[in-house]
């Protein structure tokens, strides 16, 4: 793990491997340490740099408000002071969202996209229930929110495996006001008026069981990107790239390596 001062900000990464960058960007709640698998496969042949989010790992905390455009902003100036622009940018859930502002915002620094699990925009009665999300750990803790978050983003039959119990230690070490601010900020999405601006060649992935971002949101997205192709992963829940990440390295390697330079 090393520390990059970024936009006055203590940001926290991983890195790995030589070669063309990758840039791998988490989840909600989650850190870059989940990217291991990807980060493995992709090594030999890439530099891969997974970065914690402001209010995940061990970046700084959030207090106060912002947006996902903040982060943003974030990644950009990490590739930078890394010196890895452009880069091919993988965002998986709040990650893929960040990945758009960035593709957006930072049009330079983004060779490629790969959007994974993800929206563009939400319908008002979740932006609702995300803020919600956010104070409910505010008020009880994050246990609170715990169950109902596993039972969005893994299948059933993993609920009691090693990988939930993983999510949950990860999971109730996180900072409460960090989360709950997060959750605000993607209550905020909407880059849909803006994805025609995005010019780097795409790949949007879904899992067919996705209850958080469903086939539907990413269909919207690979719609109004203009360089941008579909893959739905049957029986894939909402993490599917942490559940079964053999069903996703296929693809995404093999864009990753088209792309590459």
């Amino acid at each position: 793990m090393q520390i990059e001062r970024v936009n006055n900000v203590d940001i926290a990464y991983r890195r790995a491997g030589n070669g063309a960058p990758v840039l791998l960007l988490h989840p909600i709640g989650l850190d870059s340490s989940w990217w291991r698998p990807f980060s493995e496969q992709l090594a030999p042949r890439f530099c891969v740099v997974a970065m914690d989010f402001r209010g995940h790992g061990g970046s700084a905390p959030i207090r106060g408000d912002l947006e996902l455009a903040d982060l943003a902003d974030d990644a950009a100036g990490l590739l930078r002071a890394l010196g890895l622009v452009p880069a091919q940018v993988v965002g998986l859930s709040m990650g893929g969202m960040v990945a758009q502002y960035l593709a957006i915002r930072h049009p330079d620094v983004v060779r490629s996209l790969v959007l994974l699990a993800t929206a563009c925009t939400l319908p008002d009665e979740a932006r609702k229930q995300m803020v919600e999300r956010g104070e409910i750990a505010r008020q009880d803790g994050m246990r609170a929110v715990l169950d109902a978050t596993l039972e969005r983003w893994f299948t059933p039959a993993a609920l009691t495996s090693e990988l939930a119990k993983r999510c949950e230690r990860r999971f109730l070490e996180n900072d409460v006001e960090s989360w709950a601010a997060s959750w605000r900020a993607i209550s905020r999405l909407d880059t849909l008026p803006l994805l025609k601006r995005i010019e780097a060649p795409t790949l949007v992935v879904t899992g067919d069981r996705d209850l958080s971002t469903p086939p539907a949101a990413a269909r919207v997205i690979a719609d109004n990107i203009p360089a941008a192709a579909l893959t739905i992963i049957k029986g894939a829940p909402h993490m599917g790239p942490f559940e079964f990440p053999e069903a996703y390295l296929g693809p995404v390697t093999a864009f990753l390596q088209e792309n590459s330079y």
